[in-house]
């Protein structure tokens, strides 16, 4: 979850200072890789459902953390690349 906050913390920075739309979704797409492998990288590279929910959980998170500081996931293409970093994060395990 730490790595959840702290990628939803940066995205938002990195959001604010790029004004490129499809930046700001590649940038939430990135996060879902980070948010998977870390959690890959701390539970030595177990998989299982749970950790699939974790991943789930930990972009849930980061997505509202992105939401509530930049408002960006609330159209319909943020609401893709979440759907997509979601995909990936829970993937990853």
């Amino acid at each position: 979850m730490a790595t959840a906050g702290l990628g939803g913390v940066v995205a938002s920075v990195l959001i604010f200072l790029l004004a490129i739309p499809i930046l700001w979704w590649i940038i939430i797409v990135g996060l879902g890789y980070v948010v998977g492998e870390g959690i890959s990288v701390a539970t030595n590279r177990k998989r299982g459902r749970t950790l699939k929910i974790v991943a789930a959980g930990a972009m849930f998170v980061a997505l509202t953390i992105i939401t509530l500081t930049t408002g960006v996931t609330i159209d319909i293409f943020g609401l893709f690349a979440s759907g997509i970093s979601v995909y990936i994060a829970v993937n990853k395990l």
